[in-house]
């Protein structure tokens, strides 16, 4: 949860969005924290499909 924009970008550049996942510490940490780094996520302007992808469906696709 802590990717620079910078960052972002050159991963979906290298990997695709199709292997990202979004991690963080949130059982451990304070919720405003979580709450900031959604947001910086929600700031990066990435389309709805991909934002949910990266935030949950990746994820979700893993699990059987």
């Amino acid at each position: 949860c802590a990717t620079t924009l910078l960052s972002l970008r050159r991963a979906l550049e290298i990997a695709g969005w199709e292997k990202i996942l979004y991690g963080s510490d949130g059982g451990f940490a304070d919720l405003k924290w979580i709450d900031y780094n959604l947001r910086k996520i929600r700031k990066w302007n990435l389309t709805p499909e991909i934002e949910s992808r990266i935030l949950g469906g990746n994820a979700a696709r893993l699990i059987p």
